[in-house]
């Protein structure tokens, strides 16, 4: 019997500069970790990144949950949750292409 819980297909999948580290349902979410580099254009930009849900920013080892003032800083992890469909371009947004 499959659900949400045991449908998580747990994996470390590259994409580009992205990480997946879990698939949702039948692969149509994932959950990915990637860093912000040194010169993305989203360096003290709001944290927030379009088709995506930001879960934490991992940052100094500190663990931020994002709220409305948080901004992103340089070589920040950021984990999101993506629709499959729109994997690449988050990816490019985060990347600060």
């Amino acid at each position: 019997v499959s659900t949400n819980v045991t449908g998580i297909i747990r994996s470390l999948h590259r994409y580009g500069n992205s990480t997946t580290i879990a698939q949702l349902g039948k692969g149509d979410m994932q959950i990915i970790e990637m860093n912000i580099p040194p010169k993305s254009r989203l360096i003290e930009e709001k944290a927030r990144i379009p088709n995506a849900t930001i879960i934490t920013i991992y940052r100094k080892n500190e663990i931020i949950i994002p709220d409305e003032t948080t901004v992103f800083k340089k070589n920040d992890t950021v984990i999101a949750i993506v629709k499959t469909e729109n994997l690449q371009a988050v990816a490019t947004i985060i990347a600060g292409k």
